[in-house]
């Protein structure tokens, strides 16, 4: 239904690796003459990926490199909870589609916490992870909190280009 606000169930769709995503690979400055030079003048640490899928090309600088999510982990439990629902062929609890929606429009941290409880935590994310085939993510350890998950930024390039594709749901 096109007004629902979450997918509800639909086939599972294939899981192509990430480098198939955009298998060609180009400097940053390739992209924008001036962006290496810019972000390093920032200081610190620093990555970039950028994914263009209607050339197949990534243009990246220390885009391998982790760096901590923080709020942006709420993102990949939305997608784990959306992508566990499609699994087992179901849709969303209102309970779930509520979280859903307070963690995504407000950053709501206890929606956060209880949808990181209900995916699986560390454990239920890699599960998801590990069917899709998605890379350059890292869960939190278990002993710590969802908002301690790490991520390269081609990691999080690819997992969000393969959602807006549809590949992922």
């Amino acid at each position: 239904r096109a007004s629902a606000p979450w997918p509800t169930c639909a086939p599972p769709g294939t899981s192509p690796a990430p480098n198939r995503v955009a298998p060609r690979t180009a400097p940053l400055a390739t992209l924008s003459p001036n962006a290496d030079r810019s972000l390093a003048s920032l200081g610190g640490d620093w990555g970039v990926a950028v994914i263009d899928p209607r050339e197949s090309t990534r243009y990246e600088a220390n885009a391998e490199q982790y760096f901590p999510l923080a709020s942006v982990t709420k993102v990949v439990i939305l997608v784990t909870l959306l992508g566990q629902a499609q699994d087992a062929h179901r849709a969303l609890t209102a309970a779930e589609r509520d979280m859903a929606t307070r963690m995504i429009t407000v950053s709501d941290n206890d929606a956060a916490i209880a949808l990181w409880e209900r995916i699986g935590g560390a454990a239920g994310m890699q599960a998801y992870l590990d069917r899709t085939g998605l890379q350059g993510i890292r869960p939190a350890p278990p002993d710590h909190s969802w908002g301690d998950t790490e991520a390269t930024p081609r990691g999080i390039a690819t997992l969000l280009v393969r959602l807006s594709g549809g590949e992922l749901l």
